[in-house]
């Protein structure tokens, strides 16, 4: 698999609160995904998750930014 997209999942899993929700109720550990058919085991992303969970889709990573 892309060692890009194994940075990009286990960067998510790390730092993105519903991401890593996600795997751990799904018992689903980062390095365990290492083809693209491992990638069928992880649900689909749907507007309303993110529209009633945005807060949760930010990385621990991002500033604050107050305008």
């Amino acid at each position: 698999m892309d060692n890009k997209l194994n940075n990009i999942i286990r960067y998510s899993y790390d730092n993105v609160e519903h991401y890593r929700d996600t795997f751990d109720s799904l018992g689903i550990n980062p390095s365990t995904i290492c083809k693209y058919e491992d990638l069928e085991k992880l649900p689909c992303l749907s507007k309303s998750t993110v529209q009633e969970k945005h807060d949760s889709f930010v990385s621990k990573n991002t500033r604050v930014i107050l305008r």
